[in-house]
């Protein structure tokens, strides 16, 4: 039985498969395969390999290849009283494959790779792993420092307007009950965020303790977290649409420009592994809170929210449908949002910055954390405020 993730394993996978690259290999022979790992530094839930597959007749083909690991998955694993097999990492790995084996078709809807091979974990047979189009070369990421550009913040809420208009208007819905929020577990899962939530009270200058303090204790009140993260849509009266649940900066391929620069249009977007069917704001709250400069968040939130709705209004008319909802329940949605994703994510940002920071200058990386304690106490401000526009109940 040949290894997972080998060049044998690799080119088997692809011949088994009905894609073009698939019939290719049966025809001509693989001479030599460069792989190279892509997400060094970046996979919080998995190890990203590019393999870069030289054939018989002259041409490259690249393929990625997929293994669940990463930040997320290796902190859990090393801990105490987690079961390995139930990690968060385990459970957004099979949530990915199942929504690649459910929708096929998705890169019809939206720009992301194609998907030659899912393998959850459990399956008896083969181990767990994604295969899928490479787009090295072709797309690349934004910087984490820098962040998206305003044209390239309104492509994606156009993009994420016509993609959900799809699910909207699906004629079968079966799918909203098959894609629930449960890929984080409410106690062993939630406190792991908590406590990088929390560690923001030592980040830095430690100017944050006192709003961390004030708000961890509401933001993980677990009414409260299901409300923001997955469920305010429900009491608003909108519908489900089908969530990245995980929009940030290395989830976002740019197409490339001539002279290999990003472009504004996006290439793909990836890593589904937190995919469910959720509230329609929940991607874009991930865009504003971590993808953009501050000022640009406070100064342009609702416009982009705005632009979301009525290209939502419109790609919905084409298909048939009508929204039956205003744009201030969209607006609503997005605030219970916008304190969910804080909770959740906020305390990673300080670990990818201490990530990418070992390849910079002291001086460099003493700029970069003054500027995301900047950033995260106007982010850890404006939840206040909005927590305070919630449910009551929410509070007790």
């Amino acid at each position: 039985m040949t290894k997972t993730g080998s060049t044998e394993w690799l080119v088997d996978v692809l011949k088994s498969g009905s894609s073009k690259l698939g019939a290719l290999l049966k025809e001509q022979d693989v001479i030599k395969d460069d792989v190279s790992d892509i997400g060094a530094g970046k996979g919080m839930l998995s190890n990203v390999f590019n393999h870069v597959l030289h054939l018989s007749n002259g041409e490259t083909h690249s393929v990625v290849v997929k293994i669940p690991g990463g930040y997320l998955g290796e902190s859990q694993e090393n801990g105490h009283g987690v079961d390995a097999t139930n990690t968060f990492a385990t459970r957004a790995h099979n949530r990915e494959c199942e929504l690649f084996n459910d929708f096929p078709q998705l890169f019809e809807y939206f720009p992301t790779p194609f998907v030659y091979l899912a393998v959850p974990h459990g399956d008896a047979k083969r181990e767990a792993v994604i295969v899928l189009e490479s787009l090295v070369g072709v797309a690349g990421v934004g910087s984490i420092v820098d962040g998206f550009n305003s044209h390239q913040v309104y492509n994606i809420a156009k993009d994420m307007a016509r993609f959900q208009s799809y699910f909207l208007t699906m004629e079968d819905q079966s799918w909203v009950d098959k894609y629930p929020m449960n890929i984080i577990d409410e106690e062993t899962d939630l406190a792991l965020f908590k406590t990088h939530f929390d560690l923001l009270k030592d980040f830095d200058d430690g100017s944050l303790a006192p709003l961390v303090t004030e708000l961890s204790p509401i933001l993980f009140n677990l009414k409260m977290w299901r409300y923001t993260t997955y469920a305010a849509h429900k009491h608003l009266g909108i519908p489900a649409v089908m969530c990245n649940g995980d929009t940030w900066i290395n989830n976002i391929l740019w197409k490339l420009n001539a002279d290999d620069s990003l472009s504004n249009h996006v290439g793909a977007y990836i890593d589904w592994q937190l995919a469910h069917a959720g509230c329609l704001t929940i991607d874009l709250v991930c865009i504003l809170c971590f993808c953009v400069k501050a000022s640009f968040q406070r100064h342009e939130q609702y416009k982009v929210l705005r632009c979301f709705y009525d290209d939502l209004v419109e790609e919905v008319a084409k298909k048939g449908g009508k929204v039956e909802f205003s744009f201030e329940q969209v607006k609503k949605c997005y605030e219970a949002n916008f304190v969910g994703i804080i909770a959740r994510d906020l305390g990673m940002q300080a670990v990818n910055i201490e990530h990418i920071g070992a390849d910079v200058d002291e001086w460099t990386q003493k700029a970069r954390k003054s500027e995301l304690t900047t950033r995260s106490r106007l982010l850890l401000e404006q939840t206040a405020i909005f927590v305070k526009g919630l449910p009551k109940e929410l509070l007790e």
